[in-house]
């Protein structure tokens, strides 16, 4: 029990990387997602099988492809048997204290070759297949959902009585961790780690989220099977609701609930145990852990250097490490110092100390004479990385380059790799020597696994160079799927020739000659000036392509346009006979027939104009496309008109959308101005106009649309990159992991007030691939500016309007706060695209004089055809429509830097849903297939009601 005691105990210091609980709020991570799947696990329903459990072990999850196997599996089994645990059968196999099993699919298993199966069954004691331990029934999922649901289903059908569940980015430091993490017993049923600092401490514990990566289970205790059913359940139940597979949030849940109801006894693993950037203070096996995760980032032990010889490709595995983000890198000073020291005493000292502080390395010192050996001896974890080059070319190329260097330099060179006086003959000897020494230096000590060895780059295949590449340093979050390698190598000049002090002199002596005559002509020509008027014309020079696409950008900007008072064409609904399956099928709103309009939150509105502040993305087209459509129906059925009189008004008034003080004002005086001749409706891409409400003595009502802040975020870069084409059409994760979308230091003082639009040149009228390239290059950095403003919190901006405390740094949630007022206060209603019907049935109840139409029909899925569009095959870029699904670690950036937003859209959500319930469910009709099975009524639709009402 002490023991036990002594194990769990937490470091308290905080250190300032980390990430404070006391600064993490409920809503964060306690959503209202969570909370619904929270009440309705009240019990779970989840049947698990008897399952005969004995001694300890480890438990893996793998699911995908063969490809998942290969990148982490297969490396994974590799370094455990390097820390000195064998396999379980087969010619090196001998007895083992503990188990390890791994919980896989059977489709799987069945697309690895021989040779991967026998090293997986040679390894692992048991090898469990998913479908045959699967405890939920349902349809055919995600892959990512998939990998998930393996991933709780594994810890539910473990073999052993204790098990410790590991992800394969938790790497042990040494072949005793399993003795340190045996912390279940004495009534102790679960143990897992914090994801925040200082998280046991907090008044919310169990709300806060815990890690999955490494889990500690006692599976012989029925409370431990009882929270692992719970966490089947959440699972699924959450991935219903939302569509999302969120395995940490399934297990917030499924511990809060097994806590309270079957008094679940759980303990928290120490900081220094298990590792991890948030809440240890040092994340290295260096510094006591048990298990690191993912050391591949965090670890700085865990280092790389390029021992290639200069010009044999060492450049451009540097650029390769920094692709893959292994920071940090050792800068060039660092690096000159440690040369100048090893080049002038082969003194290793220094360069030791030196990279302590760094990951990744290149260049001399690190590639010189044998300092690898040292390096190799004093950092254990390091990996290496050596290119050969055919030697004839690198003989050509370190000539080339050392006959234009200074004589101090050739001599530190050859001074550090052990080299003579230059001699083609005895440096090509020397060169392969030295990468000969390397491997056998390796294959020496045993450690071959630390080396790769990449043949010449200019020659090599991409893809097999970035897989061996990312294989070896597992970097398998960031590997890109589909980039060439970098090339760092020019054409260079001839060879240097030695020059002699007379050679210099002469040629100073005629450059100073010809200036003098340059000097003397000039002077010649403006004496010989005559006045201009005497001179003809000259005729202007002719334009470069550039220039002449630039006179077509200011033509483009310059243009004036009048006010645009073409509504938007209607929806052209399929005229297709439905039958009374379809139509049961179909996604309807619920009807207004017998709406409360004595209600507040349903009472009609009658004002002079409607404006519909749109935000991109998310879904105007096809609100606008329905609203232009019942203003001639209002118009026929309301006040017996043949056509509306309702102007539909688009304004060319500062055409940004955040507006100045001064653009505010002229924006607010057009709509007033035209308020006078007629009733209308405006939209546009604007922010909030604070005051617009007033600008009529009858009012203008607000109305938008908004959806899911991620979802848009992903709309924007598909729009930018497959349709429009300012950006390179690759996937969303490829432009995050290269770091061209670089979302990390995003400011929002540095927004702009309006990003330039630059005319798309057109094949039809003789546009040239030239035109198309500098399109492209000046359209790059406006994109890639819009998508970063767009994709930080840029709906909370929206609706908090032009003023200088929506984007100040200093106070964030003062943003949030007004945006929430104004979406309460100032708008009629703010739609979900997600629920687009009832969202046209509110607009019709609540503004009649504009968009009730025929008031005997109601909304339904057919109205808004432009939802199911997709972008047509001529703008499409290599047959591709758009990027594919987001990674985890990237989603779970979006949603780091969209925080304010997500709570602004689950605020707007629980307004409409609330506005829903009040001003449509009371008919009490149920819906046709809206949110469920035809006729099922959804779960927030009955809630309330008559308490609202009252």
């Amino acid at each position: 029990m002490a023991a036990m005691q002594k194990l769990l105990l937490l470091a308290y210091a905080v250190a300032a990387e980390r990430i404070s609980a006391n600064d993490v709020k409920d809503a964060d991570t306690w959503d209202a997602d969570r909370e619904h799947v929270y009440k309705k696990l009240a019990k779970s329903n989840i049947q698990q099988r008897a399952i005969h459990r004995e001694g300890v072990g480890v438990m893996y999850a793998a699911a995908g492809s063969p490809e998942f196997v290969r990148r982490e599996v297969l490396p994974t089994v590799d370094y455990l048997k390097q820390l000195g645990i064998a396999d379980a059968r087969g010619a090196h196999a001998s007895v083992r204290n503990h188990g390890f099993a791994l919980f896989t699919e059977r489709v799987l298993v069945n697309e690895l070759t021989s040779t991967e199966k026998d090293t997986l069954s040679n390894f692992f004691d048991r090898i469990l297949l998913y479908e045959d331990w699967s405890l939920v029934t349902t349809k055919r999922l995600p892959l990512k959902t998939r990998a998930k649901l393996v991933k709780v289903h594994a810890m539910a059908s473990s073999p052993f009585a204790t098990t410790i569940f590991m992800d394969f980015d938790s790497r042990p430091c040494s072949s005793t961790f399993l003795e340190r993490l045996l912390l279940v017993g004495n009534g102790v049923d679960v143990a897992l780690t914090n994801k925040f600092d200082g998280q046991e401490s907090h008044r919310d514990h169990l709300k806060l989220e815990h890690n999955s990566a490494l889990i500690v289970l006692d599976s012989t205790s029925p409370r431990t099977q009882q929270f692992l059913g719970y966490y089947v359940d959440a699972f699924m139940k959450l991935y219903e609701r939302t569509g999302e597979s969120r395995d940490q949030p399934s297990l917030t849940i499924a511990l809060r609930r097994a806590v309270e109801t079957v008094s679940l006894n759980h303990a928290d693993l120490a900081s220094d145990l298990f590792c991890r950037s948030k809440i240890s203070d040092v994340v290295s096996c260096d510094a006591g852990c048990a298990l690191v995760h993912k050391p591949q980032k965090h670890d700085l032990s865990f280092k790389t250097f390029a021992l290639s010889a200069s010009k044999a490709g060492g450049e451009r595995v540097a650029m390769m490490l920094d692709a893959l983000k292994l920071e940090p890198r050792c800068d060039v000073k660092a690096r000159l110092t440690a040369f100048d020291d090893y080049a002038r005493s082969l003194d290793s000292t220094r360069a030791l100390e030196i990279a302590q502080s760094y990951r990744t390395f290149y260049d001399a010192p690190w590639n010189a004479g044998a300092l690898y050996e040292d390096l190799a001896v004093h950092y254990p974890r390091a990996r290496f990385v050596l290119t050969v080059r055919d030697s004839a070319e690198w003989w050509e190329e370190i000539e080339r380059e050392l006959s234009c260097a200074s004589q101090k330099q050739r001599t530190s060179y050859e001074r550090a790799n052990d080299l003579g006086e230059m001699d083609r003959e005895a440096w090509i000897r020397a060169y392969e020597q030295r990468n000969n020494q390397i491997v056998a230096f390796f294959a020496s000590r045993k450690e071959a696994h630390r080396l790769l060895v990449l043949p010449d780059l200019d020659t090599a295949q991409p893809k097999k160079t970035w897989e061996a590449l990312c294989n070896f340093l597992e970097a398998w979050s960031t590997c890109p799927s589909n980039r060439i390698i970098p090339r760092t190598r020019v054409k260079t000049k001839p060879r240097c020739e030695t020059r002699t002090e007379a050679d210099t002199l002469s040629e100073l002596a005629k450059r100073t000659a010809a200036a003098a005559k340059r000097i003397a002509a000039k002077r010649e020509k403006q004496e010989a000036l005559v006045p201009f008027d005497e001179h003809p014309p000259t005729p202007p020079p002719e334009l470069s392509v550039l220039e002449r696409y630039k006179a077509k950008v200011r033509a483009h900007l310059a243009q004036q346009k009048e006010p645009d008072t073409k509504p938007p064409k209607p929806p052209k609904r399929v005229h297709k006979v439905l039958t009374s399956a379809e139509k049961k099928k179909l996604r309807r709103a619920y009807p207004s027939a017998h709406a409360p309009k004595w209600h507040p939150l349903c009472e009609p509105k009658h004002p002079r104009g409607v404006l519909y502040n749109r935000i991109p993305k998310s879904g105007s087209a096809s609100i606008m496309s329905w609203m232009s459509g019942q203003l001639n129906e209002t118009a026929k059925h309301k006040f017996h008109l043949k056509q509306t009189d309702v102007t539909w008004w688009t304004p060319h008034v500062a055409k940004h959308r955040w507006l100045d003080a001064t653009d505010l004002k002229k924006y607010l005086a057009a709509i007033a101005t035209y308020g006078q001749r007629s009733r209308f409706v405006t939209q546009r891409h604007v922010y909030y106009p604070e005051g617009v409400e007033a600008t009529h003595a009858d009012g203008v009502a607000l109305v938008n649309l908004i959806r899911d802040p991620i979802y848009r975020c992903v709309s924007r870069y598909n729009y930018e990159a497959f349709y429009k084409k300012r950006i390179p059409a690759v996937d969303f994760d490829a432009c995050l992991d290269g770091g061209r979308c670089d979302f990390r230091n995003w400011d929002p003082r540095t927004e702009k007030h309006r990003y330039q639009d630059f005319p798309v040149p057109k094949r039809k009228e003789g546009a040239t691939d030239t035109e198309w390239d500098i399109f492209q290059r000046l359209s790059y950095n406006e994109s890639m500016k819009l998508l970063a403003d767009e994709c930080h919190d840029y709906t909370t901006r929206w609706f908090c309007g032009h003023g200088p405390e929506c984007r100040d740094p200093s106070r964030p949630e003062l943003a949030l706060q007004i945006a929430k007022r104004n979406v309460r206060e100032r708008y009629a209603h703010v739609g979900i695209l997600t629920d687009l019907e009832n969202t046209a049935q509110l607009f019709r109840l609540l503004l009649p004089d504009f968009f009730e139409g025929d008031p005997s029909r109601d909304p339904d899925e057919t109205d808004f055809p432009a939802l199911h569009q997709s972008v047509p095959k001529d703008r499409v870029k290599g047959g591709k429509s758009k990027s594919a699904p987001l990674s985890p670690h990237n989603l779970e950036l979006l949603y780091d830097i969209n925080k304010r937003d997500m709570e602004l859209y689950y605020y707007i959500l629980e307004l409409h849903h609330k506005r829903v319930r009040v001003c449509l469910r009371t008919n009490g009709d149920p819906p046709g297939k809206n949110h469920g099975e035809a006729g099922e009524v959804p779960a927030w639709a009955t809630h309330d009601v008559d308490a609202i009402l009252a």
